[in-house]
C-alpha cells in the first residue's frame, strides 16, 4: 500500500488516518508516528508503515492469540472464570476474540529505541470499553499486551 504522507500533521508526533485490513475487515484508523523532527516524518517510520499494511492480515492470528491470552487473564483477575457472565463470557478460540475487538490505532514508536522494527496496535472491545486493548510487536513477536495505554 502507498501512503500519502503529505496528510499527515505533526502535534509532538505525526498524525493520520489509514484505511488497514485486519482479519479480513477494512478499518480507518487512527495512526501516530512519534518522532521529534516536526520537519519531515522518518523514512525508517513511512517504510515500517506502508510493510505493515500490506502484511497486516497476515498477523492476524498471532495477533488473536495474544488477545485471547489477555482476555482470559482479565477474565480470572476479575472473578469471572467460574462463572457464565455477559461481561467476560468464556471464549476458547482466537477467531472468537476477534469478534469483540475493533481496530481503531496504530502507532510506530521512535524506531532509534529498538534494536528490531517496533509497531503497537490500538484495539476498542466489547469487554473492556473503557481501557480497550493494546498489543506491542517487537519485529514479529508479540512484545506486550495490555490496556490500550500501551500501545499510545
Amino acid at each position: 500500500m502507498k501512503t500519502d504522507f503529505e496528510e499527515y500533521e505533526y502535534d509532538g508526533a505525526w498524525y493520520g488516518k489509514e484505511e488497514v485490513c485486519f482479519n479480513g475487515t477494512p478499518y480507518d484508523v487512527d495512526v501516530q508516528i512519534d518522532s521529534d523532527d516536526e520537519d519531515d516524518i522518518p523514512e525508517t517510520a513511512k517504510n515500517l508503515l506502508e510493510e505493515l499494511t500490506d502484511k497486516l492480515d497476515g498477523l492476524t492470528e498471532k495477533i488473536a492469540e495474544s488477545i485471547l491470552g489477555y482476555y482470559n487473564s482479565r477474565r480470572e483477575e476479575l472473578g469471572f472464570s467460574d462463572t457464565d457472565s455477559k461481561e467476560y463470557p468464556e471464549v476458547d478460540h482466537a477467531r472468537e476474540i476477534l469478534k469483540t475487538v475493533t481496530l481503531i490505532g496504530i502507532t510506530i514508536p521512535d524506531q532509534d529505541d529498538y534494536d528490531d522494527t517496533a509497531v503497537s496496535f490500538v484495539f476498542d472491545c466489547t469487554w473492556d470499553k473503557e481501557n480497550g486493548v493494546g498489543v506491542c510487536l517487537i519485529g514479529d513477536e508479540i512484545d506486550e499486551v495490555g490496556p490500550q495505554d500501551i500501545a499510545l
